[in-house]
This record gives C-alpha cells, structure tokens and sequence, in this order.
C-alpha cells in the first residue's frame, strides 16, 4: 500500500492497534480518514511508536 496518497497537508491520521501478532499496515477506513496499523509491542516506554516509525520507513 502506498502511504503517501493518504497523506493531507502534511499529516497522516493513524489508528493503532498494539499487541497485535504481527506488526503491518491494514489499510485506509474511509469512515474515520485514517490509516489501520498493527504493531507487535506493547504501548509502553515508546515501543509502539518505535516500531510505527520502522514500519513507515519501509513503506
């Protein structure tokens, strides 16, 4: 999937769901304007959001 044709002004909308088996991305839900994200760790000490910036930067 191609992150940045859901970028607008800069600024990309996210949902989360951490805990997930495997860290990858869902897809767009058009009803909320964001993107469907699952990560592996727990969101704790910024392990989420680390493995979000590492899994974008692969994108």
């Amino acid at each position: 999937m191609k992150v940045d044709q859901h970028i607008n002004n800069n600024h990309l909308s996210i949902i989360v769901k951490p805990n997930s088996p495997k860290a990858e991305i869902i897809g767009w839900d058009e009803d909320k304007k964001a993107l469907r994200v699952n990560v592996h760790a727990k969101p704790e000490d910024n392990k989420a959001n680390i493995e979000i910036v590492k899994l974008f930067s692969k994108s």
